[in-house]
């Protein structure tokens, strides 16, 4: 797998290739972990800030 890093303001900080299968599992476990977390597509609505007219 090749992750990418990123600084604390989201700028690319480097990649990386690896093969170990633990690293592997462990990004597995996070994306679905994300995924079981996120709201359905279907269900999304984007906030609108109060008094603004902006989303």
């Amino acid at each position: 797998m090749r992750p990418h890093h990123f600084t604390g303001d989201g700028d690319p900080a480097g990649q990386e290739i690896s093969d170990d299968p633990v690293v592997a599992e462990l990004c597995a476990e996070s994306f679905e972990a994300v995924g079981a977390r996120a709201i359905p597509h279907d269900q999304y609505a984007e906030a609108r800030l109060p008094g603004s007219g902006r989303r």
